[in-house]
């Protein structure tokens, strides 16, 4: 029976599909005026993420700048570390544009790995850049362009750290 369970809770899905034609038109891509764009949000005060971490009930606000797909591992040195999909240091972006439109010429993913410490989840040390995909790319004919959602891992079997990306070129090295 396991089985053929998607297959019977598809057949309802497909019979509720509206008929050819009665679809409404695609708007197509819409760009957010400037005038409603947001500012980056700064980080919480040192109380409201200590009760955050507590409680466990809200999203927080542990770093000021711009950062998407946020990774936190703990480090076998009792140390978190933070990395995660960000704009490339010193674009002006990174402070002013909560938004990102994709991965064509205007994104703001950037090209390299960033990388914060913290002994408390609270107070981050910069680290700086330590991957960067036009220097340190193991395809120097093709390297890509972005860093999508980058992944530190400890290996402790070989006492070293391993970092994971997507990339925005078709990859098959798995």
């Amino acid at each position: 029976m396991k089985y053929f369970l998607p297959i019977l809770l598809a057949l309802p899905l497909c019979l509720a599909m509206p008929v050819s034609g009665s679809e409404p038109e695609d708007p197509g891509f819409q760009k957010i005026p400037k005038a409603e764009v947001a500012t980056v949000a700064p980080a919480m005060p040192r109380a409201e993420i200590e009760a955050g971490l507590k409680s466990h009930d809200r999203a927080l606000y542990i770093k000021e700048g711009w950062i998407r797909d946020p990774f936190i591992v703990l480090g076998p040195d009792d140390f978190y570390y933070l990395t995660g999909t960000t704009i490339n240091e010193n674009d002006p972006r990174e402070k002013t544009d909560p938004y990102n439109v994709g991965l064509g010429d205007e994104s703001a993913v950037g090209d390299t790995v960033r990388l914060w410490k913290s002994k408390d989840l609270i107070d981050w040390d910069s680290l700086g850049v330590i991957y960067d995909i036009k220097k340190d790319s193991p395809f120097p004919k093709q390297p890509g362009k972005y860093v999508w959602a980058p992944e530190i891992h400890w290996l402790p079997e070989m006492k070293r750290w391993a970092l994971l990306y997507c990339p925005q070129v078709k990859s098959n090295i798995a």
